[in-house]
């Protein structure tokens, strides 16, 4: 017997199916504020599948090559992206237990992902499997998780952007030591969201998500995006606006990697990157980890301040 559970992400609804009596997200930090009653989700995410079922994606993954692999940072485990057609397989191999295989399909209703997680009941891996899946639902409509740092700071955001190690969330928690009324939205990966207005104006939002990286900060909260910040390591403290070239190789690089590779998903991301281009302002920070970094971006963002 399948029970099904709702969630909303970014406004974007989720449902869950499974044939445990109680959502396996309710275990997991950061879901239960994210529960809903919405209808017409853009995921349809089963757990209940079986890899024995699912041997066409299976053995396709081992004839043909990944279009993307990686490691998975919390635990010992090799990730792969394939594209089968108009399918989309993920598979994660840990080095003990299950493998980890979702087969995932856009219909008309909106994507459909078919997983084996209840044989291996894996956390971790359930919710980077779940992180996949919604980044592949809402490429389409506008929403992409984006690797970042946020604040909000006068009822308006500011991501800040950049590799592993270059200080991002060293930024925004010194932005909270220094500016009265900051704080965090998202430590990892916000939902970034376009709304077309009409045909030549969009709105883009930064959202709260419950992937926050190694920081638990899980918020169901959205805000406008002021600016939008790449930061690099400097022994000065220096901002600039980016033109509109720029902007997009600040941002490109902080999407969801797995889907640059993926040609179908790469040209929705470009399309719903190109619209926050012409919306938000982005810069590049070239800093010190100082408070005189933090003044200087809310000088330039924020204008009536000196």
């Amino acid at each position: 017997m399948s029970h099904f559970y709702s969630y909303s992400i970014a406004g974007f609804p989720v449902k869950i199916e499974t044939s445990l009596e109680d959502s396996p997200l309710d275990r997991i930090e950061g879901f239960r504020i994210f529960k809903s009653s919405s209808s017409s989700p853009v995921l349809n995410y089963s757990t209940c599948g079986k890899l024995s079922q699912m041997n066409s994606a299976l053995d396709y993954t081992f004839q043909n090559k990944a279009l993307y692999f990686f490691d998975f940072e919390d635990e010992d485990i090799k990730c792969f992206y394939y594209r089968m057609g108009e399918q989309v397989i993920f598979k994660m191999i840990p080095k003990e237990g299950e493998v980890h295989l979702f087969i995932a399909e856009e219909e008309k209703e909106g994507l459909k992902v078919i997983s084996n997680w209840e044989e291996n009941m894996n956390r971790s891996m359930l919710r980077f499997s779940l992180w996949m899946a919604f980044s592949l639902a809402v490429a389409s409509k506008g929403g992409i998780p984006i690797h970042s740092s946020v604040n909000v700071f006068e009822g308006k955001a500011i991501l800040f952007l950049g590799e592993s190690g270059t200080g991002k969330s060293t930024h925004t928690r010194l932005w909270r030591e220094n500016v009265p009324g900051a704080s965090l939205l998202n430590d990892d990966s916000p939902i970034l969201r376009v709304k077309e207005i009409d045909e030549k104006r969009w709105s883009v939002e930064a959202n709260g998500s419950p992937w926050s990286g190694k920081t638990p900060c899980y918020k169901k909260e959205c805000y406008p995006i002021a600016a939008i910040v790449r930061i690099s390591q400097a022994p000065y403290n220096k901002i600039t606006l980016l033109p509109k070239i720029g902007a997009l190789g600040a941002i490109y690089p902080s999407c969801p990697p797995a889907l640059t590779h993926d040609e179908k998903m790469a040209d929705y991301i470009c399309d719903t990157v190109s619209s926050v281009i012409s919306t938000v302002p982005v810069y590049h920070l070239e800093c010190l980890p100082d408070a005189d970094a933090v003044f200087l971006v809310r000088k330039t963002i924020y204008h009536n301040y000196q």
